[in-house]
């Protein structure tokens, strides 16, 4: 689906971060960067929560506390944007950005088999 110049995959697929990031990167293209464009955020978030899926996308904190997108942009936190009480690192293993059902984002275990979102510049599809 395109909108605003990208083009966006929703896959069907659940499987890891990991293996997602390896999908979009192969590709072509990066697991899901949102930046400040409120368009977009809304744009995606009708998706998600129309499908009652959650979807991986590109944002980890590898370095626990510091998010950062796939293509290393930090991410500016913003709490509004997840679910209450999150991020929380629960068991100090979520490491990897999940967009809920509802439309916020999780920290969640990269290991989980999620749907995910892969993304593009138009000009490039």
């Amino acid at each position: 689906q395109s909108f605003l110049s990208n083009c966006y995959e929703f896959s069907s697929n659940k499987v890891s971060w990991q293996t997602a990031r390896l999908y979009c990167s192969g590709q072509g293209t990066l697991l899901l960067i949102l930046g400040n464009d409120s368009r977009e955020w809304d744009f995606i978030v009708q998706r998600t929560v129309l499908s009652s899926e959650s979807y991986w996308i590109g944002l980890t904190d590898a370095i626990t506390g510091r998010w950062r997108w796939v293509d290393g942009t930090p991410y500016t936190m913003n709490s509004s944007q997840w679910e209450p009480g999150e991020p929380n690192n629960w068991l100090g293993e979520e490491d990897c950005g999940e967009l809920t059902a509802s439309g916020k984002l999780n920290d969640g275990h990269c290991s989980k088999n999620f749907r995910f979102i892969c993304k593009a510049p138009a000009s490039e599809n």
